[in-house]
């Protein structure tokens, strides 16, 4: 019976969340799914390739939650809001995935993955174009590294008592949203 893909990808989620990708091996892996190290290289040429994947699968999983996220309004600001609430709950369930796709150790995807990338981070463009602001491609980034803050900042917050994350988040986002109307 043959591993599937889907099962070495979460066996090396697995490892990397307990090691970290640089002290993850191919053999690390495949001693883990039990299976030559032959079965990674067959079905993923590299474990550099291997990464493209999981980035891959990240960003195509965070996008559609983007998609389902904004389904629900009409309003553009309450679309950032949302988006800003679900990027910001991804990296906290999903924190090696997260890692993988945006730490900058790993932010040079490649071919495939750069395209799952950017059609993920499309969805946000697209809504703050909707804002009306005049540079949309500044604004976008100005959002977008801010969400790297709320990230950090989250995690910091779920330790302490006092406002919850989801309700600072929102005003950080209410206050963005009205500094570059």
């Amino acid at each position: 019976m043959a591993i599937p893909k889907e099962e070495i990808i979460q066996s090396t989620l697995k490892l990397v969340h307990q090691h970290g990708w640089d002290k993850v091996s191919v053999r690390m892996i495949s001693k883990e799914i039990g299976y030559s190290t032959i079965k990674i290289y067959s079905d993923f040429g590299s474990k550099e390739q291997l990464l493209f994947e999981i980035q891959k699968k990240g960003f195509a999983k965070l996008r559609q939650e983007y998609q389902a996220a904004i389904a629900q309004s009409d309003s553009p600001e309450l679309k950032l809001e949302r988006l800003a609430l679900v990027h910001v709950r991804f990296a906290l369930n999903e924190p090696t995935y997260y890692e993988l796709m945006f730490s900058w150790k790993f932010i040079n995807c490649k071919s495939e993955a750069a395209h799952v990338k950017q059609k993920t981070g499309m969805v946000i463009f697209d809504v703050v174009k909707e804002l009306g602001v005049a540079e949309p491609r500044i604004a976008f980034m100005q959002f977008f590294s801010m969400l790297y803050g709320y990230v950090e900042l989250s995690k910091e917050l779920l330790d302490q008592k006092g406002p919850s994350v989801e309700s600072t988040i929102e005003k950080f986002v209410h206050n963005f949203i009205h500094g570059i109307q």
